[in-house]
């Protein structure tokens, strides 16, 4: 388990994976925790 406690903890451990990179693809930088979060949905969704 990650431990992960809050959107600001899962942000943050995105940006810190090799796979941020794809993120940016497809949305762009990270700028506000809740699009980013919402955009993490989105991609969940999808695969």
């Amino acid at each position: 388990m990650m431990n992960i406690t809050n959107v600001q903890m899962l942000i943050g451990k995105i940006k810190e994976a090799s796979y941020y990179f794809l993120y940016r693809q497809v949305y762009g930088e990270m700028t506000d925790n809740s699009t980013a979060f919402i955009n993490l949905a989105d991609a969940i969704a999808s695969f």
